[in-house]
This record gives C-alpha cells, structure tokens and sequence, in this order.
C-alpha cells in the first residue's frame, strides 16, 4: 500500500506574479523543499507558461506539488467565459489529484494543514475576485467544470492493480447502506485514504461504482 504521507521528490511551479521576482520564486521553492521531511531533491521548476507539463509530469504516489505562492495559480487570461476565481479553483483541483499534496512556498502551508490550507485558499480566491462572492449559480456551475477538468491521476491510481485491496475496503465503505448519502460517505472515508474526501460523487462512482443498484440518488 502506497504511504499517502512521504515524498520522494518535488516540482515547483513559478508564476506571473505581480512584485515577486522569478529570482526570490525560484529561492522560495528551493526553501520550501528543504523543509519537506524526506524529499531529496527538486526535480524541475517550471516556468509560467508550462502549467500544463507541470500538472502532466507530476506523480501523486510520492511527489510535492511546490507553488510559490498560491496566486502563482491564477490565470491572467483564463481560457472561454470563466472567471479568474473559477479558473483558479480549476487549477488547484488539478494539482490536488495530480500530487502528492502542495505545498505554497511563501505562505509556509500545504494541502495537509487542514483549516488553516482552506482558509488560505479562500483568501486568494478572494484577492482573485476582488473580494466578490461566488453566486450559487456560480457555485453549480464549479461543480459540474471540476467534473469535466479534472486530470485521471486520482481515478488511475485507484483503479490499478496494487490498489485492489484498497479498492475494496472503501468500496465495502462506500456502499454502506447504513451511510445515508455520497456526501457523508465521502466525508467519512477512512483517514488513511483521506486524498478521497475532496474527491466528487462522479470520481467516487467511476472507481467504486453506484452506491446502490438503484438509479435513484441522494445527494
């Protein structure tokens, strides 16, 4: 079994940010990286325009997704009609199923830091949208993108070969009739899976299959 908690390598990603030179990016990822218990090296840094092979070459078994700072995610152009806050949101799931966990240089925080991570997150999405709220339909509309975005990384590794006896435990556990919704489902996975918990009911059902055999679902 996969240890969800150690890291072999890194790869960090600068971005184009505002009063943050590529030189002290470039210096705070390196920082970062020697603070990370048991990561040897920095594999590769990547420059603004390559976010894309950043997300494609990382590997979510045992590599630390590195950001200088979290805003480094956030697209001047974003592609179609999306707005900069729903952009970034985009990419943050990507690079959440594409790695190991990740981890913002500046700020000193990763992904593994709970509620202090999703305050943060929200904060910059917030700068991002100049403090604009997200509209519910807004909201809707995330969910459904997340869905569409979404890289394979997570749905590959838990449909592999060496994951089968995981697959099994948190498939008993997903289908739980006991458990009255996906959502608490989710929400419940066992801690030693916990990359599953920010995982969709879609995700959940491409690897696990229908909770039920009934077509009829409750959020």
């Amino acid at each position: 079994m996969t240890n969800c908690n150690r890291a072999s390598f890194a790869r960090a990603y600068i971005g184009d940010i505002p009063r943050l030179p590529r030189e002290k990016q470039l210096e705070l990822c390196h920082e970062a990286v020697n603070a990370v218990d048991g990561v040897p090296e920095l594999e590769n840094i990547y420059e603004p325009h390559e976010f894309d092979l950043f997300v494609k070459n990382l590997r979510k078994a045992n590599e630390v997704a590195v950001v200088a700072r979290l805003m480094a995610l956030a697209e001047k152009k974003p592609k179609g009609n999306r707005r900069p806050g729903i952009a970034f949101v985009l990419r943050l799931m990507r690079l959440r199923d594409a790695s190991l966990y990740i981890v913002d240089a500046e700020a000193g925080l990763s992904s593994k830091d709970g509620d202090k991570w999703y305050e943060h997150v929200e904060s910059t999405a917030n700068k991002i949208m100049r403090g604009r709220p997200l509209s519910s339909e807004r909201a809707a509309e995330l969910a459904a993108m997340s869905n569409q975005d979404r890289l394979p990384g997570l749905v590959d590794e838990w449909l592999s070969p060496v994951r089968a006896a995981d697959r099994q435990r948190v498939g008993q556990h997903w289908r739980d009739p006991s458990i009255k919704s996906a959502k608490q489902a989710i929400a419940t996975v066992p801690e030693e899976f916990a990359e599953l918990r920010t995982a969709s009911r879609s995700t959940m059902e491409r690897i696990f299959g229908g909770r039920t055999s009934r077509s009829k679902r409750k959020p």
